[in-house]
């Protein structure tokens, strides 16, 4: 019952019937017919319509339409090829589309209309959903050319540091590793890093900061924003203030260490630098997310030395940049002290006031400003599509949150609010 169409009727069509012809000596036609183009087209055009019908078939059985409207389109897909083929070749097509199709179906002109319905929802759909995935950077595998795209488009360039002269000063003792792998030496390591810290005068206790370990916390610094983009990760420790609560750590970061075995340094040939598109990635989604003053990153085996990263703002450019250090650990030690001392503020729940007008705060409100999306509909927009999906204390919540209240320049967060998201 199926008539030999127009060969411009279907690129896919096309792409069978070349498939046909290079195997056509199976054909289960007449030899005399095995040169009749017509027959090979034919061959070709009836099975794969036979397949079609019976992949559409399938497709509408495990619809949740209705049983007089799955019959109808069976009767379609089996009198009309193109139908058939259409629900066959989508990936994805919504019983929404199904019916569209059948609503279409006595309008020979409309047919199409229908088809194009199911390739905007199903299609496309899946298209924008992988597109979505690949522009999302993840921290732990972030590539050098997707960083490097990613900073050019926020307009962040990467300068070299000069590291201080530390002679005579503390010391900060070598880590044992002892052959243990990352996540087996990590909490001895974060106790190591406490006690040199303190002899570099960092206040470790009341009044002062606290060592998180977030290896375990994928989502730290989860960001999602118009201007920046997605990133999806985290860290190993955060340097928080000591009353900070474990809901809160992602808004008062201070100090980030990506902690790295020093046989994972040895085997590389850049040695620590060889993480530096991983500290870049977690150094951006701390300060759009942190509301301390400075943010600084430290990449570190405790044993060879350590990468230092932090964003400041360069006054006679009027732009932010990154600053890079590579430093011994006498000078990390030196420089985490310093740096919790002048770029950080031990007060948990802590935010930055445009209306104090604070010299140290500035940097931070201008960034978040300048570079993050202000557009309070889509702030509006992206908290109503996610309030649903997410836990009322939930990391993500309370960052939503923040970023509303940020985007109407709100200059504080009002109590009840604030209190009700951990309800």
């Amino acid at each position: 019952d199926f008539k030999v169409p127009d060969p411009k009727f279907s690129v896919k069509l096309q792409i069978a019937l070349l498939s046909v012809l290079k195997t056509f000596t199976s054909c289960p036609c007449d030899p005399a017919q095995k040169r009749d183009k017509e027959s090979v087209y034919y061959y070709a055009y009836f099975n794969m319509a036979q397949s079609n019908v019976a992949i559409a078939f399938g497709k509408i059985a495990s619809s949740t339409i209705d049983e007089g409207d799955k019959n109808l389109l069976r009767v379609m897909v089996t009198s009309r090829a193109e139908v058939a083929e259409g629900i066959a070749l989508f990936p994805s097509i919504s019983d929404e589309s199904l019916v569209g199709i059948l609503q279409h179906g006595d309008q020979q002109a409309n047919v199409h209309a229908g088809l194009i319905d199911a390739i905007a929802k199903g299609v496309m759909g899946k298209i924008e959903e992988k597109n979505k995935k690949d522009s999302i950077i993840l921290i732990s595998s972030a590539t050098q050319s997707k960083v490097a795209t990613l900073f050019q488009q926020v307009g962040l360039a990467v300068v070299q540091g000069d590291v201080p002269h530390v002679e005579g000063g503390a010391k900060f003792e070598i880590f044992p590793w002892g052959g243990r792998s990352e996540d087996d030496g990590l909490p001895d390591a974060r106790t190591h890093i406490e006690i040199q810290l303190k002899k570099f005068g960092v206040t470790i206790g009341r009044g002062g900061y606290k060592i998180v370990d977030v290896h375990k916390k994928k989502d730290l610094l989860n960001l999602s924003d118009e201007k920046i983009g997605d990133i999806r990760g985290g860290s190993d420790f955060a340097v928080v203030p000591y009353k900070t609560a474990n809901f809160g750590i992602n808004l008062a970061i201070s100090v980030l260490w990506e902690l790295k075995t020093y046989e994972n340094t040895v085997q590389q040939t850049d040695a620590l630098m060889h993480f530096e598109s991983q500290g870049l990635v977690e150094l951006l989604a701390a300060r759009c997310i942190s509301n301390q003053p400075g943010v600084l990153v430290v990449i570190s085996d405790l044993v060879t030395g350590a990468v230092l990263l932090k964003i400041d703002y360069n006054e006679e450019c009027d732009a932010f940049e990154v600053v890079e250090y590579e430093a011994s650990l006498d000078q990390m030690g030196y420089m985490v002290a310093q740096f919790l001392s002048e770029s950080a503020v031990p007060v948990a729940g802590f935010r930055p006031i445009e209306a104090h007008q604070n010299p140290r705060d500035m940097p931070v409100i201008k960034f978040k400003k300048t570079k993050l999306s202000q557009e309070v509909g889509l702030a509006l927009e992206h908290f109503n599509d996610m309030v649903d999906d997410t836990e009322p204390n939930s990391r993500e919540r309370v960052q939503l949150v923040e970023q509303l209240f940020r985007s109407m320049d709100v200059p504080y967060m009002p109590s009840i609010v604030h209190y009700s998201m951990y309800v």
